[in-house]
């Protein structure tokens, strides 16, 4: 485009006309290229003076200088940015300008993206404080009280409640970021749907507790099949009860109503705690979304477990809706659930796994003392025979030496992975016939995949409870081998 300076008796610059527009420049600001000619700048487009462009013009037109700007132009029917160089020719001045929205969008959402990021490591480092924190004193109280004081076993069960808000916070982090890398997996077989809200119970009992919050099941006495993976609807349960509780008033209740519809299954939790309004509603499965900080006061959390709940219940072919009256009004979460094909045998009940009074003789194979003795004690307490040693090398000697059943491995050993050091096992006829079990920090799908492939029974993300510890151990002895 070329302008004319337009000017007023006394010479001063008042306004700018088109003397020349080319097609392109036309089309980008949306009239024919003739349309233009002999018009007035201000006249047709005023932004250019809210914007400044008129001021720096005619710095151009009366200096002689050039000038480069980039900005975004939201006025006179145009939303667009763009990067301007205005060079002074006789009697006013040329630009040539860029449509530079895409770029200028992509900076903005990387300039969020970082904010977003530098408010998540924030949050992200109070939730992890917060457990910690309270294992910490907890900690404390037991190395500084005598054994029998009462405050000694207080002490450690909060020590237990944090590591198992821990535990989730780590589990939940993983789950997102393998939903964004769409390698989230979901094992299905008809289950029990009353066995995955006993273990969310289970999981969740010490928080509930310490609020003082009841726990009521309507129509949860007949069993309830449906399709899905035992353990994601645990979490998902678990995390839709850990929400209800986060946001219920001390010594209250949630409900939970178990029905039937058609096809389907619906399981509904109700609380009597803060709500939210429609505005909320709107963002309220959105990754990172934790409400108002009207509605969450103190209450804070990563925003991740409804997003991951909503997910994970998609991947079962469900949905998940939530609805409130509004502030201080409670909420409730719904979630359906395919009902299990007719004639289709539920799935075990992994925790009623019937271990009986059996003992075992245990390798533990882990280069952490910390964990390889704090879990040979907790083994050894339950009558187990336990040793432990740091190297995959000393493993193999071991199992020459002591020949025990079991071996719980971590995968990430100093010189050998547990992944090599069981197919090594598993080619010894000798030490084929071992369980084998992983007992690693590593927790992805293709971790576990690794550990199929190489021929271990099992593989457990640590932190891993006892129970779920003994169970998988019981399994892996009794299942046959080819």
């Amino acid at each position: 485009m070329v302008f004319e300076a337009v000017r007023d008796s006394l010479g001063e610059i008042i306004d700018f006309t088109w003397i020349y527009v080319n097609d392109a420049a036309a089309e980008i600001v949306g009239h024919p290229s003739d349309w233009f000619i002999g018009r007035r700048m201000l006249v047709e487009m005023p932004g250019n003076r809210d914007e400044g462009l008129f001021d720096l013009y005619k710095h151009v037109t009366e200096t002689g200088e050039v000038a480069i700007r980039e900005f975004d132009y939201d006025r006179d029917g145009l939303s667009r940015g763009f990067r301007t160089v205005a060079t002074p020719v006789e009697r006013g001045f040329a630009v040539a300008f860029s449509d530079i929205t895409d770029r200028r969008a992509a900076e903005r959402a990387l300039v969020e993206a970082d904010r977003q990021k530098d408010r998540y490591l924030a949050m992200l480092a109070h939730e992890l404080r917060n457990p910690l924190a309270g294992i910490t004193s907890a900690l404390e109280v037991m190395t500084t009280s005598l054994p029998d004081d009462d405050r000694v076993l207080h002490a450690s069960r909060i020590a237990v409640r944090q590591v198992a808000q821990l535990r989730r916070l780590l589990d939940d982090l993983l789950d997102v970021a393998r939903i964004q890398n769409d390698s989230v997996s979901v094992d299905m077989h008809t289950i029990d749907l009353r066995e995955a809200i006993e273990m969310a119970l289970d999981n969740l009992g010490p928080s509930l507790a310490a609020k003082g919050i009841r726990v009521t099941c309507s129509d949860c006495d007949a069993p309830t099949p449906v399709t899905g993976d035992l353990v994601r609807l645990t979490q998902v349960i678990g995390n839709l009860l850990d929400n209800a509780c986060k946001f219920s008033p001390p010594h209250t209740a949630i409900a939970l109503e178990l029905q039937r519809d058609g096809d389907m299954v619906r399981l509904a939790i109700r609380d009597s705690g803060r709500g939210f309004d429609d505005a909320e509603s709107r963002e309220l499965f959105d990754k990172f979304a934790r409400g108002s900080q009207a509605r969450v006061g103190e209450h804070q959390g990563l925003g991740i477990g409804l997003f991951l709940a909503r997910h994970l219940i998609e991947a079962h072919g469900g949905r998940l809706s939530a609805h409130s009256p509004g502030r201080e009004c409670g909420a409730t979460f719904e979630m359906s659930l395919p009902l299990g094909a007719p004639g289709d045998r539920l799935a075990t009940d992994a925790r009623a796994a019937n271990t009986g009074e059996r003992t075992y003789s245990i390798l533990i194979v882990d280069d952490d003392a910390d964990a390889a003795e704090s879990l040979a004690m907790l083994l050894e307490i339950q009558g187990h025979q336990v040793s432990h040693v740091d190297r995959g090398a000393r493993a193999i000697l071991a199992i020459e030496e002591q020949r025990p059943q079991v071996v719980l491995l971590d995968i990430g050993l100093p010189d050998i992975s547990g992944h090599e050091l069981a197919r090594r096992l598993r080619a010894d006829e000798h030490a084929r016939d071992l369980v084998l079990i992983a007992l690693s920090g590593f927790g992805r799908a293709a971790d576990l995949q690794a550990s199929r492939e190489a021929g271990l029974d099992d593989h457990l993300v640590k932190p891993v409870s006892l129970a779920g510890l003994n169970t998988a151990i019981h399994q892996a002895m009794t299942q046959s081998r080819p």
